[in-house]
């Protein structure tokens, strides 16, 4: 195997805690090694290059958000529209509403915006603040709104509606995550999994028929907790689409339970993994639980440049225990992520009862063209939770090999 590269990381003390949580990553645009990053009640920019942050509160009433569509002006705005519910409605009683806003780049600051209220059921929470899959035509589907159904949501007469009920009934949210064609009918499904952190229960995730309002539910692909990573996939060397679905840990420190892979496929409506779930620690160099794949491309070999991240998902964490260490890995693997070598990595250790301000888990691998070189931000430790600043560490990968980079992941700011 002949992929090769380094992996450092870059340190920028007292920034501010960005607003992430994590995979819950609402990113707005990317633009001069800059990622702008919308929240429930502020908007926060990463310097991919340097490691600064900055954050500015905003006026939008969110609750539950996904984005729909954004765009710079030549004035040197970001406009942008997003589906939400409010903080203001209790649970149970809460509307959606498609709001525009216009953002200045220079200060993140709202400078205007509108808001419609769509019609609809009321809802427990609202959108999932991640997933959502919207074709180019007039109808999104969009998951998050707690218990076991999806949203789906009209864009021409600004209407929604629940899909029928899948999976376990006690669930916080239930995440649309992907289409997957079945391979022998041709036909559509989208598949979901669930955030239900319960140690020891039993992940359920499954596929939801659109055509016939029909959810179907396995609890035979899991790793003991909930399935809240983004989306990742990936061509193979075949030119081959795989869809990897990350069963998470719900526990810190890896063992027993730890991400688990899959790669999902539908098959006479049967969902099916390719493979035997991988994870665990011949992925990752750290020690944490919770690890996000992150497949950068394919070598001249015809395997993968695979890149893991293993971090906290959560917000902070005060006075966290045990120890723990975070770490992103260089790998390269299979075209199934099977038989992993470790090519270089960079590791961040936390002491035990230490505060640490986290960046969740990226949905996407930031390539520079200053340099070429990969940017996946890692955490935030030392971290004080009384400033909301720490220090910012972000992992800098360098290949030496010239891979064929995998667009569904790779996002290279212009």
């Amino acid at each position: 195997m002949g992929l090769a590269g380094t992996v450092s990381l870059i340190s920028n003390a007292n920034q501010i805690r960005p607003e992430v949580y994590a995979d819950w990553w609402t990113i707005l645009a990317v633009g001069e090694n800059k990622v702008f990053i919308l929240f429930q009640n502020a908007i926060s920019s990463i310097n991919l290059s340097t490691g600064a942050t900055a954050k500015t509160a905003h006026s939008i009433d969110i609750y539950g958000c996904v984005l729909l569509s954004s765009g710079m002006s030549k004035s040197g705005y970001l406009d942008f529209k997003i589906l939400h519910t409010t903080v203001a409605e209790a649970q149970g009683s809460k509307h959606l509403y498609l709001t525009h806003a216009r953002m200045d780049t220079s200060t993140l600051a709202i400078v205007s915006s509108s808001t419609t209220l769509l019609s609809g059921p009321l809802l427990n929470d609202g959108p999932g603040r991640m997933e959502l899959l919207s074709t180019r035509g007039d109808i999104a589907f969009c998951g998050g709104d707690s218990l076991n159904y999806l949203l789906a949501v009209n864009l021409n007469n600004l209407t929604y509606w629940k899909t029928a009920t899948g999976g376990h009934t006690g669930a916080y949210y239930m995440f649309s995550q992907t289409w997957l064609a079945d391979r022998t009918t041709h036909k559509p499904y989208i598949f979901w999994g669930q955030h239900y952190w319960i140690v020891g229960s039993q992940t359920s995730c499954g596929i939801y028929d659109p055509a016939t309002d029909t959810m179907t539910s396995y609890t035979t692909f899991n790793a003991n907790s909930g399935a809240v990573h983004w989306p990742k996939l990936y061509e193979d060397s075949s030119k081959k689409l795989h869809f990897i679905y990350t069963a998470t840990s719900s526990t810190l420190v890896l063992g027993a339970r730890y991400s688990k892979y899959y790669l999902m496929y539908v098959d006479n409506g049967v969902l099916t993994s390719e493979i035997t779930p991988v994870g665990g620690s011949a992925y990752t160099s750290g020690t944490c639980a919770d690890i996000s794949p992150l497949v950068l491309g394919v070598t001249p070999d015809n395997t993968l440049a695979l890149a893991t991240q293993g971090s906290i998902p959560i917000s902070y964490i005060t006075n966290n225990s045990p120890a723990f260490t975070a770490a992103v890995d260089l790998i390269e693997c299979t075209d199934l992520l099977d038989t992993p070598t470790k090519i270089a990595m960079v590791t961040d250790a936390v002491p035990a009862n230490s505060n640490v301000g986290t960046c969740g888990h990226t949905p996407v691998a930031f390539l520079l063209q200053s340099d070429w070189s990969y940017r996946i931000p890692l955490q935030m430790y030392p971290y004080d939770p009384s400033t909301q600043k720490g220090t910012m560490k972000i992992a800098k990968i360098i290949l030496t090999t010239d891979i064929k980079p995998n667009p569904y992941v790779v996002l290279v700011p212009p």
